[in-house]
């Protein structure tokens, strides 16, 4: 038995009541157990040696581990949890949570806590490029994000992703440990943005930075950050894709097992990585080597998807799509959309900019995204705000109107909708506000016809921008299948170029023939005509189109390029005409790209009345099919919006009608389905398919069944209008 009286070094008898108070209690305890006796007798109060909890920052509703090791308990539990047994349980939290673990016994109790901080679900994502050195693109004051007090609160708000890239490593510990503290206050999660390929027999450059990401990881968690996902840089694109002296044309099973060495590195640090991938999607169809079509770039696209699936037993979080700002790309992303619906995955749509200025990559980033949403698109399951290029170079503050976190306070103003319907010659339609639904008096509405094909009439096609700084020279020029993208065919009448730069004027025409031209590819015609030059392109074949460079140093002045040109009547259009700003090296600073497509015709601009109404005559509407749009601009306090209809003789696509023939286990099968109507081409995805067969972007059913049954098949055509006509049809198809 031990003495309450008896003291020693460190005894805390010595001070306030309450320690003498805690001191004799657990010395009482300690007797009661070293006498022996009773219940509890023989023992102390529980131990615990350790409480984790596995990850400690997660997503909203994600699994949580709670592991515990514990001695002398008879009774567990945890705060919010309940009584628990064992070693472990998983929770599913939906915020911060100290969760308090408390172990009991007949001779008294203990408690451990552990905190985790929980995020919200990642749909929107912010990753401004940091800037380095001289000539690096990005923003100045990157990590100024990260200070105390930094403005852009209301835009960090609306962030649930922080997206890095491995660059970010060559900055100092100092400002990494800031940025991933800040971060972590603001419950934004942290994201990283590389190529996983390693390197073998093949392969090198982007994509292909796979050796890269542990010592990225590793540091990110020496720092004290938590890194949460992984978003793939074109590992498909560039391990199968590209072409080059070192190409590899992996498979995509040898895409997703190269990929998963990377993934598998990472998580020995970070093992709760939530993985997804970037991919490109390109304007029209995509170009190979030689300018031919290549429609396969949707299949390979899928084939990728269920490869990662099937090799690493979990799908990928994310797909974002990558396209270019100015392309004709709708319809790609609406079947790699309706693609990874099928399979389960959401889709991203990586929202950037472009121009030659803060203020022009800001107006172009809000018309990118306003173009999408409205003209046919939908609101992406999650939307990316990137930039990769020169500007912003500012990211604050978010009140400026040409910084980067303006430009996402932009895009998250109050929602407007714009209903019409055409009878008689006369356009009505209201223009409301959505949550709550409110007229919107006082709003300027632009209505458009765009012919669905050409008139053969000379338009005039125009752009307006800054002079890039360090402009030397300017190249005029027109692609076709190259460059642009594309796909099509091209009959062109190209009569001149001219870019007005206020005092400094540059033209190009054809009065002196070909003189100051050239051109390259497989075109099916070149040669001048009528004042102008004809050229004809088939949609397999290329072409590029180049002025010899004129001088012009006019360094941040205003431009207006001008080209006139008409398509051939009945043509869809097909290609771009360029302006390529030079610097004193013949490098190219950015270009300027009009799109060869029929023009809009501008029917008039109501002005919406107090209860959100508008009329516009439309008596200036072309004779032939067109597209009839009624758009609003938006407003500082408004988000853009569009309304559609489609005035034409001509059906909108449909599905032909057909039986499919039974297939046998074991045995090929090949079918092709057809469509008509609306704008070809077409693209194809479908769902319910026996294993082993696909249904090709070109529409073509093939393989080789595997299973018996019969299989409900639902099958989708996309055309390449915008908005994207929507055909639908289900098949049942029986394998023997």
């Amino acid at each position: 038995m031990y003495s309450l009286a008896r003291a020693g070094p460190g005894n805390l008898m010595v001070g306030t009541t309450a320690h003498i108070w805690f001191v004799a209690t657990f010395t009482f305890a300690f007797a009661l157990a070293a006498c022996g006796g009773g219940a509890g007798m023989g023992q102390g109060p529980p131990v615990i040696s350790a409480f984790t909890a596995s990850p400690t920052d997660a997503v909203t509703g994600h699994r949580i581990t709670l592991s515990w090791t514990v001695a002398g308990a008879t009774d567990l539990s945890i705060s919010g949890v309940g009584a628990v047994a064992g070693s472990s349980t998983d929770v599913h939290p939906q915020t911060d949570t100290d969760y308090v673990l408390t172990a009991k016994n007949a001779a008294g109790t203990a408690t451990q806590h552990v905190q985790v901080t929980i995020y919200p679900p990642p749909v929107n994502w912010f990753a401004p490029f940091p800037y380095h050195t001289p000539p690096d693109p990005g923003v100045v004051d990157f990590f100024a994000l990260f200070d105390a007090g930094a403005p852009w609160d209301a835009a960090a708000a609306h962030i649930q992703v922080f997206k890095m890239y491995e660059q970010i490593m060559a900055f100092p510990d100092s400002s990494l440990r800031v940025m991933f503290a800040d971060l972590r206050r603001r419950h934004i999660a942290l994201a990283l943005e590389f190529g996983p390929l390693l390197v073998g027999a093949c392969g090198g450059g982007e994509g292909f930075r796979g050796d890269r990401g542990l010592q990225t990881a590793q540091r990110i968690r020496d720092l004290g950050g938590v890194l949460q996902y992984i978003a793939f840089d074109e590992p498909y694109f560039f391990g199968a894709v590209a072409d080059g002296p070192n190409a590899c044309h992996y498979t995509p099973d040898e895409v997703a097992a190269n990929a998963k060495q990377s993934v598998d590195a990472l998580r020995t640090v970070f093992p709760d990585l939530v993985v997804g991938d970037i991919e490109v999607v390109p304007g029209g169809a995509a170009v190979v080597p030689g300018g031919a079509a290549d429609t396969g770039w949707l299949d390979g696209y899928q084939r990728w998807v269920d490869a990662w699936q099937r090799v690493t037993g979990e799908p990928l979080a994310f797909f974002d799509f990558d396209v270019p700002i100015d392309g004709d790309w709708r319809g790609g992303v609406e079947a790699m959309r309706r693609a990874l619906k099928i399979r389960g995955v959401p889709f991203g749509l990586i929202y950037v900019g472009d121009g030659n200025s803060d203020a022009e990559w800001v107006a172009s980033a809000a018309q990118f995204a306003s173009d999408y949403e409205n003209k046919g698109g939908t609101v992406p399951d999650q939307r990316i705000f990137q930039s990769w290029i020169r500007y912003p170079t500012h990211a604050l503050p978010e009140t400026a109107p040409n910084t980067f976190t303006y430009a996402i306070n932009r895009y998250f103003r109050p929602r407007t909708q714009l209903v019409m319907q055409s009878s008689g010659g006369i356009l009505r339609g209201q223009l409301s506000t959505l949550q709550p639904a409110n007229p919107v008096a006082g709003g300027t509405i632009a209505v458009t016809a765009v012919p669905l094909a050409a008139t053969g009439l000379t338009e005039t096609y125009s752009e307006r921008g800054t002079i890039p700084v360090g402009t030397q020279s300017v190249v005029f020029g027109a692609r076709v299948n190259t460059e642009c993208a594309g796909g099509g065919a091209a009959d062109v009448q190209l009569t001149d170029f001219v870019l007005d730069a206020g005092a400094a004027q540059l033209t190009a025409d054809f009065s002196a023939l070909l003189q100051g031209w050239g051109y390259w590819g497989n075109p099916d015609l070149v040669t001048p005509t009528n004042g102008g030059l004809h050229f004809v392109v088939s949609a397999n074949e290329y072409m590029g189109l180049n002025h010899d460079g004129q001088p012009l140093a006019a360094d941040g002045a205003a431009y207006e390029l001008r080209v006139r040109a008409a398509l051939a009547q009945g043509e869809f259009g097909n290609g771009c005409l360029i302006a390529a700003f030079l610097d004193s090296g013949g490098a190219e600073l950015s270009r300027a790209s009009l799109f060869m497509l029929p023009q809009p015709v501008d029917l008039g601009m109501p002005v919406s009345a107090t209860d959100g109404s508008f009329t516009q005559d439309l008596t200036l509407a072309p004779a032939v099919d067109f597209e009839l749009w009624a758009s609003f601009a938006g407003s500082e306090s408004l988000w853009p919006s569009a309304a559609y209809a489609r005035i034409a003789s001509t059906a909108d696509v449909s599905i032909d009608a057909t039986v499919l023939p039974s297939a046998a286990v074991g045995e090929p099968y090949t079918q092709t389905l057809s469509a008509r109507g609306g704008r070809p081409p077409y693209l194809w995805v479908a769902s319910g398919l026996p294993p082993g067969i696909e249904l090709l972007s070109t529409g073509m059913l093939q393989g080789s069944p595997s299973s018996a049954g019969t299989y409900t098949v639902d099958v989708t055509a996309i055309d390449d209008a915008t908005p994207s006509g929507i055909a639908q049809r289900r098949w049942a198809l029986t394998v023997q």
